[in-house]
């Protein structure tokens, strides 16, 4: 199975709309997972605010999916930093975030490691 998943940037800028739905489908299952009782909020405004967020220029940020045969979504990851033109980065050069998930079907499989790395 490791051989049949590639990973692969996922440039929120400029990704067409069957990579979006691939990623929203991973996002909800996920979000599903974590919080039954909470809908997700609709596709399209959550794609404007996930694109309007990559266009701050104080921080950068990097989204890649692992992606199955047929474009399922095994996994993705994300991780993001302030850069030098953030005003607050001499307090927060030290400073990072970093996420990843597998969907259930995915797990047990060091496919999260693979993203990791």
């Amino acid at each position: 199975m490791k051989n049949d998943l590639r990973i692969i940037n996922f440039d929120m800028l400029t990704a067409g709309d069957g990579l979006w739905t691939a990623y929203f489908d991973h996002a909800d299952e996920i979000h599903a997972e974590i919080d039954p009782e909470d809908p997700p909020m609709p596709r399209e405004k959550r794609r404007a605010m996930l694109v309007s967020a990559q266009s701050v220029p104080y921080m950068n940020r990097y989204h890649y999916l692992l992606l199955a045969g047929g474009g399922e979504v095994a996994g993705s990851a994300s991780a993001s930093a302030e850069n030098t033109k953030s005003p607050s980065y001499q307090s927060n050069k030290h400073v990072g975030r970093l996420s990843i998930s597998v969907p259930g079907k995915y797990r047990r499989k060091g496919l999260g490691t693979r993203l990791l790395k």
